[in-house]
């Protein structure tokens, strides 16, 4: 079995991480997290990412699922990261 998928103890450490220094708004549609925080690599493992927190950020599921290993976007490189709620 590789290496490439992140499992047991150390997703959980690294979701938690992840959360207490993004939050829980995904960053590739800027909405509030419903459910389980997935972590994102802004560079993917596969090409050559790492764990390191500034590698990381929070996404919700489907757009984790949706995103891959594909590379962030122009867009996606350029929205601001979401920190409140907004009202």
């Amino acid at each position: 079995m590789s290496d490439n998928r992140m499992g047991g103890w150390r997703s959980v450490r690294l979701r938690r991480l992840v959360i207490e220094a993004y939050g829980t708004v995904c960053h590739l549609c800027g909405r509030e997290i419903d459910g389980t925080v997935s972590v994102d690599h802004l560079i993917p493992r596969s090409q050559g990412g790492t764990d390191d927190i500034e590698n990381l950020r929070p996404a919700c599921l489907k757009c984790n699922t949706k995103r891959g290993t594909k590379p962030l976007s122009k867009k996606q490189q350029l929205k601001p990261l979401r920190t409140t709620v907004e009202w």
